[in-house]
């Protein structure tokens, strides 16, 4: 099933450019459909969790060859990424309960497996964020998704951010986050 959007790809490239690795150092290391996968697709791409999970972690070793968790490193500098310009302003007057929120609303933008939702403990300095009905879901996304979540909620201007993933469940996945 097709079930990961690969906008992701496109950022995964330019970062390769940036740290002076060529495409053909990611090429090397996955299969040829692996290998076209990431070569062709389009941002608006879907492709199944597993192949999609494969090019993720063969560019994120690539990218942070030194960093304990690749993947994990990754999603969070995407997060800084993405939220440029008005966005990180914005970030910056949002509560991170709001963050999070969102960013579980726009959960089905980028997957089509999986519901998002989140916990709040605002008086813990804590969350839960959650996706369930996703049996599949591929161990190198969700490295990087909880990467996202962390670079999100730093922008918030938050401190000691920290996420760790809770497999308490074979469909059920759990990032729970702390700051202060």
């Amino acid at each position: 099933m097709t079930d990961y959007k690969c906008s992701t790809f496109d950022y995964l490239r330019r970062r390769l450019g940036e740290v002076g690795v060529s495409e053909d150092s990611v090429l090397s290391q996955l299969s040829p459909d692996d290998g076209e996968l990431f070569r062709s697709a389009l941002p608006l791409t879907w492709a199944p969790g597993p192949a999609a999970g494969r090019v993720l972690r063969a560019a994120c070793l690539l990218i942070a060859p030194h960093d304990p968790n690749p993947l994990h490193e990754v999603g969070r500098a995407m997060a800084g990424d993405h939220m440029n310009g008005m966005y990180r302003l914005l970030l910056r007057f949002t509560s991170i309960s709001t963050v999070v929120e969102k960013a579980a609303t726009l959960w089905s933008t980028f997957h089509k497996r999986g519901k998002a939702r989140v916990e709040h403990r605002p008086s813990e300095n804590c969350g839960i964020f959650i996706v369930e009905d996703y049996p599949s879901f591929d161990a190198n996304i969700r490295a990087n998704v909880g990467g996202y979540i962390q670079g999100l909620i730093e922008l918030t201007g938050a401190k000691s951010v920290n996420v760790k993933e809770n497999e308490s469940s074979h469909d059920t996945w759990r990032w729970i986050v702390h700051w202060s």
